[in-house]
């Protein structure tokens, strides 16, 4: 399995789609995804910008269909990210569950914001007196 065909399936809009499904099928049978940032997520409507949950899933699917992909591909199927043959429903369905972010990434969570210095005035700058008479 070679890192194109990984990378080609991580972008299928036909895999997308089913991978999509299985996501979808997931938070509605198990309320703890469901209940997870990106059962949340993929519940709340899109828009200009949206960016597709969904794709936090693509990866991890692409590396476990990756070989059933290449093989596909390299027998001349021009869409095996639609063809249940190539890649079953449970296998996505298996991939969807065992790679399902039950917490927010922690590379995603801002930081808390660092408490200023004992003595400091929070907001001015250095150079300004006190307060100020006009």
């Amino acid at each position: 399995m070679s890192l194109s065909s990984i990378a080609r399936a991580a972008v299928d809009e036909q895999l997308i789609v089913r991978v999509q499904a299985a996501a979808h099928q997931v938070i509605m049978t198990d309320t703890d995804k469901a209940s997870t940032v990106l059962g949340k997520a993929l519940l709340t409507p899109s828009g200009p910008g949206f960016t597709n949950p969904v794709s936090s899933l693509m990866w991890p699917v692409a590396v476990d269909t990756a070989a059933a992909y290449e093989y596909a591909l390299l027998g001349g199927n021009g869409s095996p990210g639609f063809d249940v043959s190539v890649i079953t429903d449970a296998a996505i369905i298996t991939s969807v569950n065992d790679n399902w972010p039950m917490e927010y990434p922690p590379s995603m969570v801002m930081p808390p914001a660092p408490e200023p210095a004992l003595g400091t005035q929070v907001g001015v700058p250095e150079n300004m007196p006190d307060h100020v008479t006009e």
